[in-house]
Order: C-alpha cells, then structure tokens, then sequence
C-alpha cells in the first residue's frame, strides 16, 4: 500500500485549485466574448465594465497562479469576493436589462459560478481542516488522565 505524504496530498490539491481556475477562465472569457461582441449598444450601464474587467481578470490571474501558487490563490480570493458581490449590486440594479438583455445573462452566469466556485473552496477547506484535526487526533499518543 502506497503512503500518500502531505506533500502529495498538497500537489494533488494544486493540480485540483489549477483546473478549476482554468474552468473559470474559460467560462468568464466566453460568456464575456459572446455578451461583448454580439451587442452593440451604447448603454453606459456598469455590467458592461464589469464584464470587461472580469474577461481580462481572470486569465491574468490564472497566470500569476501558475508561476507563484500561494500569491495567486491569495490574489484571485482578493479579487473575487468583492468583485462577485459588485457585480451582483450591478446586475440587480441594472437600468440597460432590455437593452443589453446577452450581457445579463453573462454577468448572471459568471456571478453564479463566482459564488458556486467561493462555496466549494469553503467546503473543501472545511472537509480538509476537519480531516486534518482527526488525523492528528488518531496519530497523537494516547495519554490518561489521572
């Protein structure tokens, strides 16, 4: 039987947190594209900008991520928890909805993944510092209490 040591578990989860920032990227930057690209009104609504910041974001982002692991993870949670919850503020005020009907749809698209992605980041932090206690809980030596 194969030991799996810290540092491989660590790889592993890496590895994990790397797909998921590509699977963001991929879905922001086409969702972002097609909304950009097949309007062309000039409504000065805010969802506009937000989309374009999250477009170019993102794969920044992933990039930083993949040269420095630990900056870019601090730096992507940096950036999109306020940024999810600013464009929710946006796109529920919006006043170009009819106008711009493709851009909130993108923007309602990406906010969900945004939050869906922050949610399963919670759980498995949670799950991984649960584990964490318990095996260091069952590896620990037992010691009576007298």
């Amino acid at each position: 039987m194969t030991k799996l040591s810290l540092a491989t578990i660590l790889s592993y989860l890496g590895t994990f947190w790397l797909g998921i920032l590509c699977c963001q990227a991929t879905v922001s930057l086409a969702a972002c594209l097609y909304a950009l690209l097949s309007s062309s009104n000039d409504c000065e609504d805010p969802v506009r900008a937000w989309l374009i910041v999250q477009a170019s974001a993102l794969p920044g982002l992933l990039l930083i991520y993949l040269f420095t692991k630990k900056f870019g993870l601090i730096l992507w949670t940096l950036f999109i928890i306020p940024w999810a919850a600013l464009g929710t503020i946006w796109a529920i005020d919006g006043d170009c909805s009819n106008d711009f009907p493709e851009g909130y749809v993108a923007a309602g698209i990406l906010i969900i993944t945004d939050y869906t992605l922050l949610g399963l980041i919670t759980i498995a932090a949670c799950i991984f510092g649960i584990s964490a206690c318990i095996g260091q809980g069952l590896l620990s030596e037992y010691q009576e209490i007298k």
